[in-house]
């Protein structure tokens, strides 16, 4: 049985969400990380060292890869997980779903990530709404960013008496990161062709009760201090300094004021005169 003032939480992924979940875990009084385990050689590994937590490889051949990478290589996945009370399953959309017979035959509890079936988990959880219910569960799914702040809204909305219905469109970033080279897009929208988009149900599996319907629109990554190497978690997304230099450059070029607007030929210090 767990000791509930020191309650041993293994990360596995240490992508977008597990470098959040991890950096969580650490600071709480009542919980203790075990460690974090993944698969890759690059930059996020050596932010686990980096930021002294334990790092495993996901399986022998990843924690070899990993030391001969020249990492503090700890053990593997299933070392860490008999280190542990629970596990914060971090990794991409439908990994998971192959780890959950592990966990369970373990007897670990385990939270999966919105990019799995809400079957998987058998409750999906947003801490506004439902936190009650997953109270003593062995496991629960925590919705995508995006399901969260539908949830959030519409629960506040809800509690105030002041929904019946909701339909909306949403503007969420095309890829993460890393993966910006695969699936990435640049200078459009892409609206998805699937309505409802998933997000509405999946708020429906937080809350049945709700009346909701969603669209959703594919945009751009805009790439901040938040989610470049070595600044994870240290503010609000900035413009990147290349897009700064570019706006300034456009702001200040001939026939434009400072502020970016037309001179229509005239000379920037009389372009605010009236025509």
């Amino acid at each position: 049985m767990a000791d509930l003032k020191n309650i041993r939480v293994a990360v596995n992924g240490y992508g977008v969400i597990g470098k959040r979940v991890t950096a969580a875990v650490s600071v709480q009084e009542d919980m203790s990380l075990a460690g974090v385990s993944d698969v890759v050689t690059d930059w996020r590994a050596h932010m686990v060292i980096g930021n002294g937590f334990p790092l495993f490889g996901a399986t022998t051949e990843h924690a070899g890869a990993m030391r001969a990478a020249g990492l503090d290589v700890t053990g593997t996945l299933d070392e860490l997980l008999g280190q542990a009370d629970v596990v914060v399953d971090c990794t991409p959309k439908r990994i998971a779903a192959k780890n959950i017979d592990i966990y369970r035959r373990r007897g670990l509890k385990f939270i999966v990530q919105g990019g799995e079936k809400h079957e998987a988990a058998g409750h999906s959880f947003v801490a506004e709404a439902n936190y009650a219910t997953a109270l003593g569960r062995d496991a629960t799914r925590v919705v995508s960013c995006n399901t969260t702040s539908i949830v959030r809204t519409l629960t506040a909305l809800k509690r105030a008496g002041l929904l019946q219905r909701a339909r909306g469109t949403l503007l969420r970033r095309a890829t993460d990161p890393w993966e910006s080279h695969e699936s990435g897009i640049m200078n459009t929208l892409v609206p998805e062709p699937e309505i409802p988009s998933h997000q509405g149900p999946d708020a429906q599996s937080v809350d049945p009760d709700l009346d909701v319907v969603t669209m959703a629109v594919k945009v751009a990554l805009l790439v901040g201090a938040d989610d470049a190497p070595g600044q994870q978690g240290r503010g609000a997304r900035r413009l990147p300094h290349v897009v700064a230099d570019r706006i300034d450059q456009h702001q200040r070029r001939p026939g434009r004021t400072q502020h970016g607007e037309r001179t229509h030929g005239r000379s920037p210090a009389t372009a605010r005169q009236p025509l």
